[in-house]
């Protein structure tokens, strides 16, 4: 007879094309070894992987925790909304966390976190900060030959596996949210409502079909945050680290991104009916902010203050 294993509690569904080093660091920092508060049997992981030509290893993601199932699907467009709802169908945990962007590492708080955060509302939006590693976003640091290598190489030099809020050291925050997390920001690399929330709000809208999704997260987040009822909490001291991985926004190679934004805007204009802009609802902080994330709680404190005067 089979063992009979019980319900997780959390589901977190990570998207990933073309970013084999960089999926094996996410899934490494979500893994059970990693993560601070909880058990195997609390959460799984579910990779949803669009099928490429630099596909990852199953078997060394699978190596690193055992609550983690990979999912190889074909996808025409280059939108990853379509393999988010299909993780998401997939997912049995009461929660669901997010992870549109398979190149993004957490700290070793997050998964319990969002658990201890969702359960203290009917309807919680639990959002994760996010962050670039390095010391320039992506998009500029690619201009002064910013590399992956490079990249590994400072993530090797930080150990980061002995202490997963090291990743603040050498890191700055996403454009999202470059004034801080306590002012109204555009989105969350980690994003955890509800199961039912989420599919009660329709889930990924897969009309957004630019690439990379265009606004597809931004829009999600937009719709969950200001949805009725909705609570939103952010994990002040935990953070998502986006990896250098030639991104649609971020760096990849033979694209225009001024060219590229336009046709993200429009997109949205279209199906939306109106020009893009973050929610405004104030956010509660849930958690402890440790040493390592403090400088970016201190700078969140002072752009909150420069807004409210002007």
């Amino acid at each position: 007879m089979l063992p009979i294993r019980r319900r997780p509690r959390l589901s977190v569904v990570v998207v990933a094309y073309k970013m084999p080093g960089q999926l094996h660091n996410t899934v490494r920092s979500l893994s059970a070894r990693h993560q601070h508060g909880v058990e195997a049997d609390d959460y799984e992981i579910i990779v949803v992987e669009n099928r490429s030509d630099e596909p990852a290893d199953a078997d060394a993601l699978r190596a690193l925790t055992p609550n983690l199932r990979h999912v190889v699907r074909d996808e025409d467009g280059g939108s990853p909304a379509a393999a988010v709802n299909h993780g998401a169908r997939l997912a049995r945990g009461r929660y669901l966390a997010i992870m549109v962007d398979g190149a993004r590492m957490v700290t070793p708080g997050c998964v319990r976190g969002i658990i201890d955060a969702a359960a203290t509302t009917r309807r919680p939006v639990v959002s994760v900060p996010g962050y670039h590693l390095g010391d320039q976003l992506h998009q500029e640091a690619v201009l002064s030959g910013y590399s992956a290598e490079q990249e590994q190489r400072m993530l090797a030099d930080l150990r980061w596996w002995e202490d997963g809020y090291r990743l603040f050291d050498r890191a700055v925050l996403s454009a999202s949210c470059r004034d801080g997390y306590l002012r109204p920001i555009a989105e969350s690399n980690c994003i955890a409502l509800n199961r039912r929330h989420y599919f009660r709000l329709g889930g990924f809208d897969e009309a957004f079909v630019t690439s990379g999704g265009g606004f597809v997260n931004l829009d999600f987040y937009r719709r969950s945050v200001d949805d009725r009822g909705s609570r939103l909490l952010v994990l002040g001291g935990e953070g998502t680290f986006h990896q250098f991985h030639g991104g649609a926004t971020t760096g990849a190679p033979g694209v225009d991104r001024d060219v590229l934004l336009a046709e993200m805007v429009a997109e949205y204009e279209r199906i939306r009916g109106c020009i893009h802009a973050p929610p405004q609802r104030s956010p509660e902080i849930f958690g402890e902010v440790g040493e390592h994330a403090q400088p970016f709680w201190e700078h969140s404190r002072r752009r909150m203050q420069v807004g409210a005067e002007s």
